[in-house]
Formats: structure tokens, C-alpha cells, sequence
């Protein structure tokens, strides 16, 4: 099914919860949903294979090292392991990833204001440098493959793209949290 054949899907206004949804059950209607799972498996590719490529060319940072900086451009200075949370990795592979950041400069370790035995992960200049780079080459790749969008499409596009992506982290959070609380009543 392609895009342009999302209009021949059943639609089903009246489900209730436990159903598909405002799907419809036909086996069409359920295509949708292997089909979007197919085209966001496409872009995740493409977006894994772009920032490998953009990232081999700016200051050492490796592509997996990215949202670490990126996170600490948007929040300021964090612990290692509120850095951890926010991206839904294991501390230990935070502060790891942290350290290779630490080495080559991107960021710096500060006293935490509020705990004088801990500390605050925060980006450098070089790590902005590196942030803002990166964030002009992707937005001059999106602009090309959006040229021919016009504006009304583009804010569509935003407004679905930041529902899914909150309903996305929504789910796989209360799905986490059932796993884990069903498997504490197993005890």
C-alpha cells in the first residue's frame, strides 16, 4: 500500500477501546500498520546512514556520541545518569560515552552546585561548534528532500511527526512499566 492508498482504508469510527482502533479489522486495514512500521524502519536507515556520513567529518565525534551532545545543547549542563534517562540507555553506557566526549573535548566536567560529590556533564565550545554543524547540514538535506512540500504540508507533517512521536514514547513507557509491574506480581 502506498501513501496515495490510505484513503482506501476501512475506517471503523465507532471502536471502542481494545479494538484496532479507528481502523478498521480488515486484513487492508492492518496492512496500514505494516506498512508505516515498514516506511519508519526506511527512514531510520536513512537517517542512521546520514548522520554516520555527516558525522565522520565533525571533530572525532562518533554518530552514537551525537544525542549525548545534542541533549546537553538543549538542557544544559546534567548528571551521567539524567543524560542515561533522558536517552533510554544504561548508565554505564552513558558514562562511557560521556568520557570519549570528555576526551576529545566536546564536553567538560563541573562541580554540581547542589552536590558537591557529584557532577555536572556539560558541552564545551567545540561541542556547540559541532552541534550547530551538524544541525545546518541536516536541515539543508531536509530542505532539499522537502523543496517541493508546501507550507501547510510541512506544518502537517510536524503536528503528525510530534503526535507520533509522543504517542511512540507514551506507549513504549507504559509498556515498560506493565512488563515490570507484571512481573513484580509474579513474585
Amino acid at each position: 500500500m502506498s501513501m496515495g492508498d490510505f484513503s482506501m482504508m476501512t475506517i471503523d469510527s465507532t471502536a471502542g477501546d481494545g479494538d484496532v482502533g479507528r481502523l478498521g479489522r480488515d486484513s487492508a486495514a492492518m496492512d496500514v500498520y505494516d506498512d508505516i512500521a515498514i516506511e519508519l524502519r526506511r527512514v531510520l536507515k536513512l537517517g542512521r546512514a546520514l548522520t554516520y556520513r555527516q558525522m565522520r567529518t565533525f571533530n572525532g565525534v562518533a554518530p552514537a556520541l551525537f544525542s549525548i551532545l545534542s541533549l546537553l545543547y538543549r538542557e544544559g549542563p546534567k548528571r551521567t545518569t539524567t543524560v542515561a534517562e533522558h536517552l533510554h540507555i544504561d548508565v554505564s553506557v552513558a558514562s562511557r560515552q560521556v568520557g570519549e566526549l570528555e576526551h576529545i573535548g566536546q564536553v567538560e566536567r563541573r562541580p554540581d552546585p547542589s552536590d558537591a560529590r557529584a557532577y555536572l556533564m556539560a558541552i564545551t565550545a567545540s561541542g556547540t561548534d559541532t552541534v550547530l554543524a551538524v544541525r545546518e547540514q541536516q536541515r539543508q538535506i531536509t530542505r532539499a528532500a522537502l523543496d517541493e512540500w508546501d507550507s501547510e504540508e510541512l506544518r502537517a507533517f510536524v503536528i503528525a511527526l510530534r503526535r507520533f512521536g509522543d504517542d511512540m514514547t507514551h506507549g513504549v513507557l507504559d509498556s515498560e512499566t506493565d512488563t515490570t509491574t507484571t512481573r513484580e506480581n509474579r513474585k
